[in-house]
């Protein structure tokens, strides 16, 4: 009995699971990095601007505030990020750019 055709149909599918996979993954935590980096940048603008006026403090001062609210919030995004960046290393699971 010869099961080389059905080993390569197996490994066809399995790549192309795989590949849909990684795929899946890289829009969902690309799209989780670049909302946490339109936030640090929107605070870094928030945080540059010079202070004149009491206005300005209030302003600093309330985009600190909502920075301490993120922050747990930013390190939970970051940490699957990272364990899943790992695990598709590991795995050689790599989609097209």
């Amino acid at each position: 009995m010869d099961t080389d055709e059905l080993k390569q149909a197996l490994r066809a599918e399995t790549q192309a699971w795989r590949l849909c996979y990684a795929r899946h993954c890289n829009a969902k935590y690309r799209d989780l990095m670049m909302d946490t980096f339109r936030f640090i940048d929107d605070m870094s603008r928030r945080l540059d601007r010079p202070i004149n006026d009491l206005n300005d403090v209030r302003i600093v001062a309330d985009a600190l505030h909502e920075i301490r609210l993120k922050e747990t919030d930013i390190d939970m995004s970051i940490a699957p990020i990272e364990v899943r960046l790992s695990q598709m290393i590991l795995g050689s699971f790599f989609c097209d750019k």
